[in-house]
């Protein structure tokens, strides 16, 4: 029987724990190998998303950056002239016709070389009537070949006798328009609140649009007109 003895049971001991070290270390070593491959694998995913996630912005940024479409009423701040190098005389904006309360039509093409202003008011709006004052000396200080003014409700519900009743305040001559009951001009003129005021162009672009008697105030709407007249 071989003798015991101490020491090289304390190696053997050692060995063994070495052995036993090295192994846990190499398995903790190819651990953290696989969760940096995840990880890195990760983040080329993320980086790759994001970097898809900025050309589509940007690709959307240069293709919305135009005129936004061909609206029906024309484009605010156009000018509707087409190529520079085009001299036929620009088309008018918008083929749009109001019937008005007494039944009579007014198709706005016909009215081209004129300043349009369109105001959208019901006869409920504590404000409007402000912003028809306005617009009543704003017709007194131009011709009939110069500004149009085509007075719009927006309540459907808005009786012809009382809105007949309510431009005599004003200025008899006015053609008044009643929107119908699926509100189709106020929706295609965009309209958010009462009054408001849109000027069209001579030919028909929308140019300004005030809501409310300071922003639509006579000084800023002449000022516009007198440039739109130049």
């Amino acid at each position: 029987m071989p003798k015991y003895n101490p020491k090289e049971e304390r190696d053997a001991r050692r060995r063994r724990q070495r052995s036993v070290a090295v192994k846990k270390s190499k398995k903790k070593l190819k651990t953290t190998h696989v969760i940096i491959m995840v990880s890195a694998v990760w983040v080329v995913t993320i980086i790759g998303v994001f970097v898809v996630y900025l050309n589509d912005l940007n690709n959307q940024d240069v293709g919305g950056g135009g005129s936004g479409g061909g609206g029906s009423v024309g484009e605010e701040n156009g000018d509707g002239s087409g190529n520079e190098n085009d001299y036929s005389p620009p088309t008018y904006q918008t083929d749009l016709t109001f019937t008005t309360i007494d039944g009579a039509t007014i198709k706005l093409a016909d009215h081209q070389g004129k300043i349009v202003i369109l105001l959208f008011f019901d006869l409920n709006c504590p404000a409007c009537p402000s912003q028809a004052d306005i617009l009543a000396d704003i017709d007194n200080d131009y011709s009939n070949s110069q500004v149009l003014i085509i007075p719009i409700s927006v309540e459907p519900s808005d009786s012809t006798a009382g809105l007949n009743s309510w431009k005599l305040d004003y200025n008899s001559n006015w053609n008044i328009v009643r929107d119908d009951f699926t509100y189709t001009i106020s929706s295609n003129f965009n309209i958010q609140a009462v009054p408001t005021t849109k000027i069209l162009d001579q030919n028909g672009n929308i140019v300004k649009t005030m809501v409310g008697s300071v922003e639509g105030s006579y000084e800023n709407i002449k000022s516009k007109i007198n440039e739109l007249l130049v």
